[in-house]
């Protein structure tokens, strides 16, 4: 009857994972073994089962005497001859760690997000296909260009170094240290940048190539220190 689901059967998996034991589940209702937080939700699963005669997914969190967990379910209706759903086999796939790590990754990418942000080093990362995929308000602010002026690495090398021979070489240099330099080292090299505004500015770049091939770069504006230094000298 609709309500009145008991459970005939529960496997090691699900008794080690919640915590309970067979004799506190096996034959009791569902209303004495699921937690009153997520009872309506799994009642309300069943029932649509049941009605709609398919197998229903979702997504859940319940805290058993091992502690909370989130969990992937699966509830699929036993039908008889006649149609009728006789029994309801389910599978639960305990998936905390997983949402721990995703939150974690989340709380990390919003924090490499802010750094990245605010920081007073111009940043960009650039795709392996040469596509720049970000820069940030730095990176426009040091050279005037926003992503629309350079969506490549071709405009950006077009537009920045002008002159074709310094272009040239300033291409073949990273092309070389790209080749020379492990993924995962740090390619520093300094070059003069022409910036929207046509003024230009000594730029220390460091290029990191990573994992997945992608090209991270940090620049930083040493123009006035440059200037500081040859008039010390």
């Amino acid at each position: 009857r609709d309500g009145e689901y008991r459970f005939a059967t529960v496997n090691p998996a699900f008794l080690s994972t919640t915590g309970l034991t067979a004799e506190s589940v096996v034959g009791k209702n569902v209303k004495e073994v699921i937690p009153a937080p997520s009872l309506d939700l799994v009642l309300s699963k069943y029932r649509q089962a049941i009605q709609q005669k398919t197998t229903i997914r979702w997504e859940e969190t319940s805290e058993y005497p091992t502690g909370k967990h989130t969990a992937l379910v699966t509830v699929a209706p036993i039908l008889d001859a006649d149609g009728i759903c006789q029994n309801l086999v389910g599978n639960v796939n305990d998936i905390t760690k997983r949402k721990r790590a995703e939150a974690a990754l989340r709380e990390s990418e919003e924090k490499f997000r802010t750094l990245v942000e605010e920081s007073p080093l111009g940043i960009s990362l650039i795709g392996k296909n040469g596509n720049y995929e970000y820069i940030n308000p730095q990176f426009s602010k040091i050279f005037g260009y926003t992503i629309e002026d350079i969506p490549t690495g071709t405009a950006w090398f077009k537009n920045s170094f002008p002159g074709k021979i310094y272009r040239q070489k300033v291409i073949q240099t990273w092309i070389e240290d790209q080749k020379r330099i492990k993924v995962g080292q740090v390619r520093p090299r300094i070059f003069t940048v022409t910036c929207k505004d046509g003024s230009r500015k000594e730029i220390h770049f460091r290029v990191v190539t990573m994992e997945n091939l992608d090209q991270f770069v940090i620049y930083e504006d040493i123009t006035e220190k440059s200037k500081l230094e040859h008039q010390f000298l």
